[in-house]
């Protein structure tokens, strides 16, 4: 199982995602989609990301995302329940002369929401999350998971009878 935030999230249902522009970044989401379903991989959607993304399409389209995800097979939402919260107090422990927010940036909240989404993931067995952000991706790789951005992924092959998919049409 792997995880998506709301970065990636973002991208699939938000028409102008707030994000760095990463050439086809659609297209390279919709890719990465089908090649997990293909593998019948399956793809965990964390509440306070969903939240997020929520929030950021207002209600219309946020009602057709959530249509859309309960749509697809290879989402699966998770909450942070019990289980995520005893992970967080565990990532979130200090060590005498430790810093609490351990070199993440943001404000306290977000450092909180980050944590999160990271432990929803460890508690749910994931073994790599797709964020475009900085701080979730630090934390990823430091409880032991691998954090992959919107730029590393492939783009999807050319359509069969596509001579130049590079080229642009005139």
């Amino acid at each position: 199982m792997v995880e998506f935030d709301a970065d990636f999230l973002s991208v699939l249902f938000h028409p102008n995602p707030a994000m760095p522009p990463v050439d086809r970044a659609k297209e390279r989401v919709e890719h990465l989609i089908d090649t997990l379903s293909e593998s019948g991989e399956r793809i965990l959607i964390p509440t306070p990301a969903l939240s997020e993304l929520l929030i950021a399409l207002g209600r219309t389209a946020a009602a057709q995302a959530i249509d859309a995800i309960h749509g697809e097979a290879a989402f699966k939402i998770s909450p942070f329940d019990e289980r995520a919260a005893i992970e967080l107090s565990l990532m979130s422990e200090v060590k005498p002369r430790g810093k609490k927010r351990k070199e993440q940036g943001g404000t306290w909240a977000k450092v909180k929401f980050d944590r999160q989404i990271v432990a929803i993931g460890k508690v749910n067995g994931v073994s790599k999350i797709y964020s475009m952000d900085n701080d979730i991706h630090n934390l990823a790789v430091r409880e032991g998971l691998a954090a992959v951005g919107l730029q590393e992924l492939p783009l999807p092959p050319p359509k069969t009878g596509e001579l130049f998919p590079d080229r642009e049409e005139k």
